[in-house]
């Protein structure tokens, strides 16, 4: 009967049996971490022997996808929420893996982060929860007579400040004085020169490279004069009758 209402859940899911047993198996890893997890550790366990702290139940795989934000962990419980909750019970997980396309070993991750994530934070509050109760066994072992309450009472002593606490580590670094004078002459500041010197020492510098330029003959400091002949009056007058016969000639 069971069996065929086995295949009766797969088919209202639309996979076969077969194509699921094809894929990868998550269950007997999510059954060996409830085992561990779930494993009675002596001192805060109930009378049954179980921890009372975090438990982890591998057929609620469904619960801990749908805390979470992820689309694949959403896709997965979507589909997993469109079957009977009876027909739902007999299915695995890897069931409604296939029918949502979503590989297992990315259920497997979705699932453990959020054991992760569920037990810090039982721890947290395990923590925060117990701390009052934990203070006051410690102030009453302090109160013990003799050497019985001596860890307590400074332990108690040192949370108030009466007894200064020891430093914790601390590292000394040595640096020698090569590298201090190297430090420092790295951080000297660099002089500059002043713009005109360095347009002179320019110049000069081209003017050194470029070749000299050749001789030129001196000219002679005194030219002696040429003789000119002397002109009279009478040889300008001349001259000017000579100009005025020449013209009238012309007309």
């Amino acid at each position: 009967m069971k069996r065929d209402d086995t295949l009766a859940a797969y088919k209202h899911l639309g996979v076969s049996r077969d194509s699921v047993l094809a894929q990868p198996r998550i269950t007997p890893t999510l059954r060996i971490l409830e085992r561990e997890i779930n494993r009675p550790l002596g001192e805060g366990v109930d009378a049954s022997g179980r921890p009372v702290v975090f438990t982890f139940d591998a057929d609620a795989s469904l619960d801990y996808l749908a805390a979470s934000e992820d689309p694949d962990a959403l896709a997965v419980v979507a589909t997993a929420n469109r079957v009977p909750p009876y027909y739902r019970s007999l299915l695995p997980i890897e069931a409604f893996c296939a029918a949502s396309g979503v590989r297992p070993h990315r259920i497997l991750e979705l699932i453990l982060a959020r054991v992760v994530m569920l037990g810090a934070r039982a721890a947290s509050v395990m923590t925060a929860v117990g701390a009052p109760r934990v203070a006051r066994l410690v102030l009453e072992n302090a109160g013990l007579p003799g050497r019985e309450g001596v860890r307590d009472r400074e332990l108690v002593l040192k949370s108030v400040g009466v007894i200064p606490s020891p430093k914790g580590a601390q590292t000394i670094v040595n640096v020698s004085a090569q590298s201090t004078a190297s430090a420092a002459s790295a951080a000297a500041p660099v002089q500059v020169a002043a713009p005109e010197a360095t347009i002179r020492r320019l110049v000069d510098h081209l003017n050194a490279a470029l070749p000299a330029p050749e001789p030129v003959a001196a000219l002679p400091f005194h030219v002696p004069a040429e003789p000119v002949a002397a002109v009279s009056p009478a040889d300008v007058v001349d001259a000017d009758a000579d100009a005025d016969d020449d013209l009238e000639a012309d007309d």
